[in-house]
């Protein structure tokens, strides 16, 4: 669960939940810490949105009748200046740390070392394996902190694999 601190009075609790054909995202609206909306975006693969969350959270302030015109344009704002690229110094215009991985459903997680793992079938070669098990894990891990060392393309293949290899045994776990 991640918590959007809009202002002092308003805030937003976002969740991603599995669901029987994918996922969705939840997102309830809090004011002054009581719960007043609520709202969902189903999803059958992945999203397309600028950073996890926006789509659900721009639905929610859209179509709640909880704020007043202010209070909508004020979420609208944050919403939109949230998700700005972050310079190169580590930090974003707002002063927030860069994202991490504070918690993230054990399934997803479960997910990403599965679909990294299929490296070992679809692999001609030890290579071809361990280039597909990094991209995946790029792209599954997107936001989440994961960095490749800066030596990665001098690495051979056998210490890749098993760098690889315990990267995926820790996200089975």
């Amino acid at each position: 669960m991640q918590i959007f601190q809009i202002t002092r009075r308003i805030s937003i609790a976002c969740e991603s939940v599995g669901t029987r054909s994918g996922f969705k995202h939840v997102a309830r609206l809090m004011l002054n810490g009581r719960e007043c909306d609520e709202t969902k975006c189903c999803y059958q693969n992945r999203t397309w949105e600028r950073y996890q969350f926006h789509d659900v959270l721009n639905k929610l302030v859209t179509g709640t009748k909880s704020l007043n015109d202010d209070e909508r344009a004020k979420c609208k704002t944050w919403i939109a200046n949230y998700g700005k690229e972050a310079p190169k110094t580590g930090r974003d215009q707002t002063n927030r740390a860069p994202r991490k991985m504070v918690k993230t459903e054990s399934g997803a997680l479960k997910a990403v070392a599965m679909v990294a793992a299929m490296g070992d079938v679809f692999g001609g070669s030890r290579r071809e394996s361990n280039d597909w098990k990094a991209r995946m894990l790029k792209a599954g891990l997107q936001g989440a902190g994961l960095i490749m060392p800066d030596d990665w393309n001098t690495l051979s293949e056998t210490v890749k694999e098993q760098r690889l290899n315990a990267a995926i045994t820790a996200l089975r776990a």
